[in-house]
């Protein structure tokens, strides 16, 4: 079939009408101006859980919201009673509360990841100085929801207006019927986001890491304040997920083992982030954890600032035993700096009326 030259004209000039553009934008987090997040897509929400874990088929779980009520008893041996816990008076340094769930009541919603979360967010801070007096981990049963109340509580004690605070919770989430995000403690009840506001309220320790593991992590804001930094996994309405070869979750992986423990950026929280941003905006883009900073100045973890950082290079040590965490690594290599894609377009110019080039 033979085309005349008016209908190649036509089609030389459609093609000519359609020019190649890529932009990189930044997105920022509707906490504020100036806060930034995630530059990459949103994860889509799946309302409706269907398991602790589903794989997607794309070397990746994502972790499901909690049910509205788990079926089963919780795990034998969850704290049910919790008495006030004892320790030495408030004071300057870094004081931790760690928690990590993977044992749900029943079995249809368990987790794969999140206690070896808190166990390399306890390796961490130990490499930093912060001795194991000011570090309380809960595992499993032992984070109720009275235990991780009366964590809250022993915290609030500890921690003087010189102290750094962190709280880090891995572990399932939901949104409420309220539209309150909740975390969901070993025996399936929820503390809300507001609870925790009102735990953290009386905290004196003037600068603080919230860090939240878990699905809808961006979302708990009421834990923040002046001089507090949160760092969550998903953004306030997204699911998390997990790499299937890791065995930690992607915020964890990054912030924690691969910048802090390994060394590849452990000077403060924001140094930390970036290095997640950067390495997982080449690994796994729609992974990225979401931050909102509303402290001054750099957010420093170690227990003084004569501890000295952990340098990337050789095997770094686990400080902080524990029988379930992994075991120490072989350092990677830091990422290489990222490729800013500027924004271009390339325009076709009409040959002999006929076709284009560029």
């Amino acid at each position: 079939m033979e085309l005349r030259p008016v209908v190649l004209a036509s089609l030389a000039a459609l093609l000519c009408a359609v020019g190649v553009t890529r932009v990189v934008s930044d997105t920022f987090d509707q906490h504020g101006a100036g806060h930034p997040r995630s530059a990459t897509a949103s994860s889509p929400v799946i309302p409706a859980p269907t398991g602790g874990l589903a794989t997607t088929g794309s070397g990746e779980r994502v972790i499901d919201a909690a049910p509205d009520h788990f079926e089963g008893a919780p795990a034998p041996g969850t704290t049910t009673t919790c008495a006030a816990r004892s320790g030495p008076p408030a004071s300057a340094g870094t004081w931790a509360v760690i928690v990590g769930i993977d044992d749900y009541p029943g079995s249809g919603h368990d987790l794969r990841s999140s206690v070896n979360d808190a166990h390399e967010v306890d390796t961490a801070l130990s490499v930093l100085g912060v001795p194991s007096a000011n570090r309380l981990v809960l595992r499993d049963g032992e984070a109720s929801s009275c235990g991780i109340r009366s964590a809250l509580d022993w915290l609030v004690a500890r921690a003087s207006p010189e102290a750094t605070a962190v709280f880090f919770f891995a572990g399932h989430a939901r949104i409420l019927g309220s539209g309150a995000r909740a975390v969901m403690a070993a025996d399936g009840s929820p503390i809300t986001d507001g609870e925790l506001g009102s735990a953290l309220s009386g905290l004196q320790a003037r600068r603080a890491w919230i860090a939240m593991a878990t699905c809808y992590g961006a979302g708990f804001t009421a834990a923040l304040g002046p001089g507090r930094v949160l760092t969550g996994a998903a953004g306030a309405n997204e699911l998390a997920y997990e790499a299937l070869d890791s065995d930690l979750s992607y915020m964890v992986d990054y912030m924690v083992r691969r910048a802090i423990v390994d060394g590849g950026a452990p000077q403060s929280v924001e140094a930390a982030f970036a290095y997640a941003q950067d390495g997982l905006g080449r690994a796994a883009a729609a992974r990225v954890p979401v931050q909102i900073d509303d402290a001054p100045g750099e957010l420093d973890l170690r227990q003084s600032s004569s501890v000295p950082l952990p340098v990337a290079s050789g095997v770094v040590a686990d400080p902080s035993p524990s029988p379930a965490g992994p075991s120490p690594r072989p350092v990677p290599p830091a990422p290489p700096p990222p490729v800013r894609v500027v924004p271009t377009t390339v325009a076709c110019k009409p040959l002999l009326g006929l076709i284009c080039i560029g």
